[in-house]
């Protein structure tokens, strides 16, 4: 059986490989919450950040990545501020500096 050699730039390109696999499968957790609750925009960038941040460092980058965008996700969506009209017509408003022109 020969033994089989490897150059340093195959090893690091088969151990991002390999955390990158890692950020994938941890990445599946904030977009498939980002499906199910209808925030499909934090599902996404919380995929491709777990995905990249995998890649990088690892499970370091990837479990923090995956555990912010699933906190945004959770997290209540500002309402909108209610507009109440006291008065549908408008007013005149003119702006003088009080002299009579």
């Amino acid at each position: 059986m020969d033994p089989t050699t490897m150059t340093q730039q195959q090893i690091l390109i088969f151990g991002i490989l390999i955390n990158a696999g890692i950020g994938l499968v941890i990445g599946l957790v904030p977009l498939i919450l980002g499906f199910v609750k209808g925030n499909i925009r934090y599902g996404i960038f919380g995929f491709f950040a777990s995905l990249i941040g995998g890649a990088i460092l690892g499970i370091l980058l990837s479990v923090p990545a995956a555990v912010i965008f699933s906190v945004m996700i959770f997290r209540k969506a500002k309402q909108p501020t209610e507009v109440i009209v006291v008065n549908p017509e408008p007013i005149d408003v003119s702006l003088n500096d009080g002299r009579n022109n």
